[in-house]
């Protein structure tokens, strides 16, 4: 546990109110942590470089890229990235790599990445919690305890010539601990909340949460499920929730009604000192 100050910058989200930076369907976060830079996903590769340059932020500076799982909103910036510096350290779970759809109608839509795991140079596969760096985890495959949380029906991969429902074993989050509680950042969080946040916490053998940032993939389901989640969370004695991306209006409404001024609007540019 460090006592230096991390900070971490929205480069890429679906909302933006500043001069000079792109919004689009998407996420990416830049941790400057340790006297390193790391990105936590890349967005879908329409505004990163953009807002990257806008922000005055050099691409020699970062140290790594960490990805959440293998959907194009998530990671088609990587490619940008490592043509700009292919000896950047990548970390991700293997499965991210698959051919991804969701099921539009009857048709299935590409809904995965724009790169091979074979054009990564320096390529880390994380299935367990992993500490990137003193301080700053990956968190490694996530169990799914509580049943309730669903999996959407509608997203597939194939998987040994098949096409079958995608169960996210990719997908992961990242914790950073610090004096105050653990900082969290979510990216779209198919594995659910409450499995995601339980996940931390066996981990690290109960640490307080002080911070949760990120898309909680709220976006579609019912005021009930909305409303399971805002319970568990007034649990936590968390000081700060920044719903991002995917959560959806109806659940950041029930976020700010429930916890008032410990719900934050976050967008492209703004950054969060911890």
């Amino acid at each position: 546990m460090s006592s230096e100050s991390i900070k971490v910058k929205i480069l890429v989200e679906n909302r933006v109110a500043k001069e000079n930076l792109l919004a689009e369907h998407g996420l990416s976060f830049l941790i400057s942590y340790q006297g390193k830079n790391y990105l936590f996903d890349t967005g879908q590769g329409l505004a990163l470089m953009h807002n990257i340059k806008a922000l005055g932020i050099e691409v020699s500076d970062i140290d790594g890229v960490i990805l959440s799982h293998g959907h194009y909103d998530h990671g088609n910036g990587l490619k940008d990235i490592l043509t700009l510096n292919p000896e950047l350290e990548v970390y991700a779970h293997p499965e991210s790599f698959r051919v991804k759809y969701s099921k539009k109608g009857d048709d299935l839509v590409l809904r995965g990445l724009n790169i091979n795991r074979e054009e990564i140079k320096n390529f880390n596969s994380i299935e367990e919690a992993t500490e990137i760096v003193e301080g700053l985890w990956l968190t490694g495959e996530i169990k799914r305890r509580n049943n309730r949380e669903i999996i959407s029906k509608s997203f597939r991969k194939e998987f040994l010539g098949k096409v079958e429902q995608d169960d996210f074993s990719d997908e992961q989050a990242v914790f950073i601990e610090t004096d105050r509680g653990l900082v969290v950042l979510l990216a779209c969080t198919h594995a659910g909340v409450i499995n995601t946040l339980e996940q931390i916490k066996r981990v690290t053998n109960g640490q307080k949460i002080h911070a949760i940032l990120g898309g909680m993939h709220l976006i579609n389901v019912s005021q009930k499920r909305i409303n399971e989640i805002v319970d568990y969370l007034d649990h936590l004695d968390f000081e700060l929730i920044v719903p991002l991306h995917c959560t959806g209006f109806k659940a950041m409404k029930a976020m700010t009604e429930k916890f008032r001024d410990k719900v934050k609007v976050g967008q492209v540019g703004k950054e969060f000192i911890f």
